[in-house]
């Protein structure tokens, strides 16, 4: 935001990202190399993920932006083929997980390749900043400002003093923690069920479909979220998605532990409704975000969300997750309690009508 060189801190991290992930093959037997190489490459993947996702809405017209979901849907249906395939090479093959960091490597090359091609050049972006001032410099009071003159401060008084930001984070936030429990225990409990009836075998199989069913899941919302947007309002479609997480709850928990179709239905159409509500959440809160964000501080607002999904939800959701799994027994009674605590706070919100419109003057 401050250079305008999105595509070239696109770029470095994105390399970056994938030199430590390349590094995990060769931490084996070693914790502590091995959680600083995880580290390091979620570190700059997530700010890949987040400038990637400022950068395309950005791009996009006025009348285009909502059709954001459209885009971000092949890289959901390239997530799914590729952890589909990498299951089942890691499981067919005795040196599967050599030929995947193998097939990482190369296709980390093409995906650079099309960054320097496709991603919009950064020069139109410098020629703004040039804007500022004529000497280059971007201090004001030795303070950082952005090229319209925003200082840090200010921006970040925009960005948490607004309602609908904060109201945005809140759902982002709520949703993030419930879809890491889910994600967690899902395959937990999957792995579980095979073990305890001796087919173990079978369960990557079955897991590599689920995964198949995580991407095929989101596709209609990612393509279909431009027009429920359009006709309903982001706050409606935002709101609508986390309504949707209670059920998603209760039907994990009434699952079982039997080994059958109806099992393997139930965790099937489970993953795809967790896919769901993930891409009419993600695809609608993007855009929304990016109308709402002052105009220099676009991608760093991304990253907060991105920041606020991943790390403040989804990781503390997969880490509390197992502690309420531990203190209630099993998986299927923290699945039914946390399904309640959702039920409880989508009420008090459509109590105090947080998600309505601030009335026009």
């Amino acid at each position: 935001d401050r250079t305008g060189r999105k595509r070239l801190v696109l770029m470095t991290t994105f390399v970056t990202s994938a030199i430590f992930r390349l590094f995990v093959r060769f931490t084996e037997g070693n914790f502590v190399l091995l959680a600083t190489a995880l580290c390091a490459t979620s570190f700059f993947y997530s700010a890949t993920t987040s400038l990637l996702d400022s950068i395309v809405v950005s791009t996009l017209p006025e009348n285009e932006k909502r059709n954001f979901g459209k885009l971000r849907l092949w890289g959901e249906i390239g997530n799914g083929v590729s952890s589909s395939t990498m299951m089942y090479v890691v499981n067919k093959f005795d040196h599967g997980f050599d030929y995947a960091f193998l097939i990482h490597g190369i296709s980390s090359v093409v995906a650079l390749a099309f960054m320097v091609f496709c991603v919009p050049d950064d020069c139109a972006n410098q020629s703004t900043a040039k804007e500022v001032s004529t000497n280059g410099t971007h201090l004001r009071n030795n303070t950082l400002i952005f090229r319209n003159g925003t200082t840090w401060k200010e921006g970040a008084r925009m960005i948490f003093g607004n309602s609908q930001i904060l109201t945005l984070f809140s759902m982002v936030a709520v949703t993030g923690y419930s879809l890491g429990f889910l994600e967690n225990f899902c395959y937990i409990n999957l792995r579980q069920i095979y073990t305890k009836h001796g087919q173990m075998s079978l369960a990557g199989r079955d897991i590599s479909l689920c995964r198949v069913f995580t991407s095929l899941g989101g596709v209609l919302c990612w393509f279909y979220s431009g027009s429920l947007q359009s006709r309903f309002g982001p706050d409606s479609v935002m709101f609508s998605s986390v309504c949707c997480l209670p059920l998603c709850f209760f039907l994990y928990a009434g699952i079982g532990g039997r080994l059958g179709p109806a099992t393997k239905a139930g965790f099937l159409l489970s993953e795809a409704i967790r896919s769901g509500i993930f891409a009419a959440l993600w695809s609608t809160a993007t855009v929304r975000l990016n109308e709402l964000s002052p105009p220099d501080m676009k991608a760093i607002a991304q990253t907060i969300m991105e920041s606020v999904y991943r790390g403040l939800g989804h990781t503390s959701g997969s880490y509390f997750g197992g502690i309420l799994c531990h203190e209630y027994g099993s998986a299927a009674n923290a699945f039914i309690l946390v399904g309640r605590v959702l039920l409880t706070f989508l009420c008090v919100v459509g109590a105090v009508g947080f998600m309505k419109p601030a009335r026009k003057k």
